[in-house]
């Protein structure tokens, strides 16, 4: 949804240029938290699926400030132009939230269980953003949403899809540790059958350290390990690699050992060129 910058109004002023799938908690003790009509894991949803591509910045964020001398201030994060539009939500948009949901309860509390950080065991991934995250997808109470964690929210769709692909390579796949023998080749330029698993967008974490948009491609071997291939969101030759990977593809790549994927142990395709079959 599009909000715009708005500043120093009270939150009747604001709440009547809202979309009326939120309301504003204006109660100055509790200024982080949100309220809305609807799930805004729903709506998080709705947007995954389709947002407009008009120009505008749409987002589930928003900040309530703290209570000032005389009335409660609301800041709220601009959009570049325009109205505001309103995502629509479906019992499938429901349906999907709640699926997220119980990925999400599990998955964390696995890493809450399994890990050891320095305030003791179950500790080492749950930090107190994850924390908050969890809380929410276990409250009873779904519209009632900390403010901190609603750029969290809005990902997760896109998370799970994501997450989704991960799991199955990891049930299908070689992901084990590296061989001595396999690092060694770490770097070294070799010919490769490559078969394509699935691809997803990923908008952080590219290991060379770009930003902005990409697809990782996975693909698997003859030994059945996997590779890795990033590419740009709008490289002009997408259509082109697209039909290529259809079936098999020759490359000459230098790989290199990476397990920065929620263990998953597989060569990203650094310099690589496509050969022709």
């Amino acid at each position: 949804m599009t909000i715009r910058l708005t500043s120093n109004l009270t939150s009747s002023q604001v709440a009547s240029a809202w979309p009326s799938s939120i309301t504003i908690n204006s109660d100055p003790k509790i200024p982080t938290m949100v309220l809305f009509e609807e799930d805004p894991l729903a709506l998080a949803v709705s947007m995954y699926e389709y947002t407009p591509n008009d120009g505008n910045t749409y987002l589930l964020e928003f900040y309530s400030s703290a209570e000032d001398d005389t009335t409660s201030t609301i800041s709220i994060v601009p959009s570049a132009r325009g109205s505001v539009w309103k995502p629509t939500v479906t019992e499938q948009h429901r349906s999907q939230a709640e699926k997220i949901r119980t990925y999400y309860k599990g998955k964390f509390l696995m890493l809450a269980l399994s890990s050891t950080g320095p305030t003791g065991p179950g500790t080492g991934f749950l930090t107190e953003f994850r924390k908050k995250t969890l809380h929410y997808l276990k409250s009873d109470d779904n519209k009632q949403v900390d403010s901190q964690i609603l750029g969290m929210i809005a990902k997760l769709p896109r998370m799970f899809d994501e997450d989704k692909i991960i799991d199955s390579i990891k049930d299908e796949f070689n992901v084990g540790e590296f061989s001595t023998k396999e690092k060694n080749n770490a770097g070294v330029s070799k010919q490769l059958t490559l078969t394509l698993i699935a691809s997803h967008s990923k908008n952080n974490g590219r290991h060379s350290g770009v930003r902005g948009e990409f697809i990782c491609y996975w693909f698997y071997d003859e030994s059945n390990r996997v590779h890795l291939i990033e590419m740009d969101m709008h490289n002009p030759f997408t259509q082109h690699w697209v039909k290529s990977i259809e079936h098999p593809i020759n490359i000459t790549s230098k790989s290199y050992p990476h397990n920065a994927r929620d263990g998953l142990n597989y060569w990203l395709c650094d310099k690589w060129e496509l050969n022709e079959n």
